[in-house]
């Protein structure tokens, strides 16, 4: 794979989710059906009809996938023969030891984690926040499906830009997106077209960041160690977002729903602090490299 099209080949894949991931949260009508017929409690025929396409998917996985994506980088990556002694077997300690290491894999991290958390916490308590304010389930599925439309169906573009403009201004894009989708959800939490709005946005920025910072993680690292590092992302991401929706309950019952969504949009500072820091980081080695260059002229 070209390394100017990684972010647009991983786009690919999350947006081959978006049907699936927009009419999921809508399975509790034809759930009902499954309960009636099998004499089911409410609302679980829902989870009977995902867990039968989780398995048929898992299954497919497995026997259809060859050869092995893995293999495939294996076969296709670099084969000079090594002039050192033998890299250590790759370990999760060793992954993230070189995540440390490697500014931008610091900063990738850092930016796919956060963004995850803003967008967990947020949208964990969307429905509540609705129901609250007198809205129907029906109201509360068609946000939380144009929620997810927002973090999958734009997913492409969102990856030929990260190709075409490059990693971190898309991510500083991201950074925008998130901020105004805080702002309505602060402004009108009790407004059903605003939350739908404000939710479409989060999700929107939730993919402006996560499609180029999750292609950055993976490009900072050398490619035997791809797979854990974006493991370990993975796991990154879904620990600090369970500690996130643990925590958004708590706010929502002690602040309310829009301290909950400005507490999430402040999630960009710390983002865009690392972003200040890389770029002077940048200019201080070019400076340095310049002046190098020059006093070597001179001395020439």
């Amino acid at each position: 794979m070209d390394l100017f099209d990684r972010a647009r080949s991983l786009s690919l894949v999350v947006w081959v989710g978006t049907l699936g991931a927009v009419l999921g949260p809508n399975l509790g009508i034809p759930g009902r059906a499954v309960e009636t017929r099998l004499g089911l409690p409410a609302l679980s025929g829902a989870f009977v009809i995902g867990a039968v396409l989780l398995t048929v998917t898992a299954a497919t996985v497995w026997f259809r996938m060859r050869p092995d994506p893995l293999a495939v980088a294996a076969e296709h990556r670099d084969t000079a023969p090594a002039t050192g002694p033998a890299p250590s077997p790759v370990n999760l300690r060793r992954a993230l030891g070189e995540i440390r290491q490697v500014p931008d894999a610091r900063f990738a991290l850092a930016a796919l984690v956060l963004a995850h958390v803003a967008m967990v916490s947020v949208m964990t308590m969307t429905p509540v926040s609705l129901a609250m304010h007198g809205h129907s389930i029906t109201i509360v599925g068609i946000t939380i499906s144009v929620h997810v439309l927002g973090m999958y169906a734009f997913a492409p573009l969102v990856g030929w830009a990260a190709d075409r403009f490059g990693r971190m201004p898309v991510i500083l894009a991201g950074q925008g997106v998130l901020v105004l989708s805080a702002v309505l959800n602060v402004a009108a939490p009790s407004s059903a077209g605003v939350v739908v709005v404000g939710l479409f946005l989060l999700g929107l920025g939730w993919s402006i960041v996560t499609v180029p910072a999750s292609t950055m993680l993976s490009q900072s690292v050398p490619a035997a160690s791809r797979p854990l590092v974006q493991g370990a992302g993975d796991s990154a991401m879904n620990a600090a977002a369970a500690i996130g929706a643990i925590g958004s309950g708590a706010i929502m019952v002690a602040l309310g729903f829009a301290w909950l969504a400005g507490i999430s949009g402040a999630l960009v500072i710390p983002v865009l602090w690392l972003a200040v820091r890389r770029s002077r980081a940048a200019q201080r080695r070019s400076g340095t490299g310049s002046g190098s260059v020059a006093l070597r002229r001179r001395e020439a």
